[in-house]
């Protein structure tokens, strides 16, 4: 290894030379012998603590895990260069023409240097699930491993994610994506949307392998967050090992389970306007760079991601006046005034008839229901649902709506539904 010095004093008899950091101690002493034109060394501080920073790019033999260590930096945040772009950079920068397996051995050692190695994660797992547990209340946090003591599952849902999840849609969305580290493996996971159609984690596992005996797993540990009732509504792609460990574990929903992943529907009054698995995706893509990553730190970026979300959208709603969200505001607001344009007569009761707006409809305002399937799809009243208030409460009609949307849509939910704290693992990363 090769570091820049400067040169303090030079003369015929003596050279001193130092470290071109003036906070390191690194320095060497040389006296010239007086029968000869030799010199000889004095005084010698071989330890430099300037870092890598001061390397010298005058010799090209500069070792890996030296330049792994300059480069680290550009690895903190993500995926980092390719091989060939660091291949280029240390050509540049050190003038070493490197073959693309010592780039990407570099890149490795650099990698490594910020999150530590896959095996290390592996190994420090059962530590890291007794943090997690003792920083996060309420966490759920399980490791499996075979007889052999080798990995099979790790399970995590903090407890933030589940107390939110009494305040999210009774809609759940599974999905799984591999991961591209050394040892593979494939990462589960079960998310809600918000009013706002946010990702809202419930749960994480990474996996051996996905396989029938792998989601009979993650659904095991997800019963246990999860309101295993008849509103519950689980969407998912049409994998058929999601289905069969699905069925071991939430069996009162395998009707509704079989229609989504055949027909893609499920009952109405359950689903919201939720019908894709495009939230559980969306997840998948925001870890795009991070697949590649150790066990440890691909859940520390997970967790800190959504720590950063949690508290971005806490803020975002506690300056807002309205009761509900705004975007339902105005939507109300919108259908009130195409509500005004509709024919609408008194059947019995609270039961009405409207016409208009498209087609005909029949509203009970004691179900929270239309034959147009708007209202009971929503939960927001639309423009049938309006007129209907209309004629029942007169033209004083607009305190009356509020009483009618989901409970879901109002903004101190929201706020109830992200205020636990989440916190991360408090161990410094390598």
């Amino acid at each position: 290894m090769h570091f820049m010095f400067r040169l303090r004093k030079s003369s015929s008899k003596l050279t001193l030379v130092a470290c071109r950091d003036v906070s390191c101690p690194w320095k060497l002493r040389a006296v010239k012998y007086e029968s000869s034109d030799r010199f000889y060394i004095t005084k010698y501080h071989g330890e430099h603590t300037c870092g890598v920073q001061h390397i010298s790019s005058c010799y090209p033999n500069t070792s890996s895990k030296t330049l792994g260590a300059y480069y680290q930096e550009r690895y903190v945040n993500g995926k980092g260069p390719s091989p060939s772009d660091l291949k280029d950079a240390i050509f540049v920068d050190f003038n070493q023409n490197l073959t693309y397996w010592r780039s990407w051995k570099v890149g490795e050692i650099a990698k490594a240097m910020i999150r530590g190695t896959h095996e290390e994660g592996y190994a420090l797992l059962e530590a890291y699930r007794h943090v997690m547990m003792a920083y996060n209340e309420g966490s759920i946090v399980d490791l499996k491993v075979d007889h052999k003591l080798n990995f099979r599952y790790f399970f995590l849902s903090v407890g933030a994610f589940i107390k939110g999840i009494t305040y999210m849609r009774k809609v759940i969305e599974v999905d799984g994506t591999f991961l591209s580290g050394r040892y593979g493996g494939c990462l589960l996971s079960a998310v809600a949307q918000d009013i706002k159609n946010h990702i809202f984690p419930i749960a994480l596992c990474v996996v051996d392998k996905e396989c029938d005996a792998s989601w009979t797993y993650f659904f095991e540990q997800l019963r246990h967050i999860a309101d295993n009732s008849d509103e519950l509504c689980i969407i998912s792609n049409r994998y058929l090992s999601i289905g069969n460990g699905f069925k071991k574990n939430l069996l009162s929903l395998i009707i509704v389970f079989a229609r989504i992943t055949l027909m893609k529907i499920c009952a109405r009054g359950n689903r919201y306007d939720v019908l894709t698995t495009n939230i559980a995706e969306s997840l998948s893509a925001m870890l795009k760079d991070q697949r590649d990553f150790p066990i440890i730190g691909l859940f520390n970026h997970i967790i800190r991601k959504f720590a950063e979300k949690f508290e971005e959208r806490r803020n975002e709603m506690k300056s807002v006046l309205t009761l509900f969200v705004p975007y339902v505001e105005k939507n109300i607001r919108n259908n009130m005034v195409v509500g005004d344009t509709l024919r609408v007569h008194q059947l019995e009761n609270n039961q009405f008839g409207v016409v208009g707006h498209n087609k005909d409809a029949l509203v009970d305002l004691d179900l929270n229901a239309c034959s147009c399937c708007q209202f009971d799809l929503e939960k927001i009243p639309r423009p049938h649902a309006m007129v209907a208030l209309r004629l029942s409460f007169g033209d004083g009609y607009g305190s009356s709506i509020y009483d009618h949307p989901s409970p879901f849509y109002k903004i101190s939910t929201y706020l109830v539904a992200y205020e636990g704290t989440i916190h991360a693992n408090p161990t410094e990363e390598k």
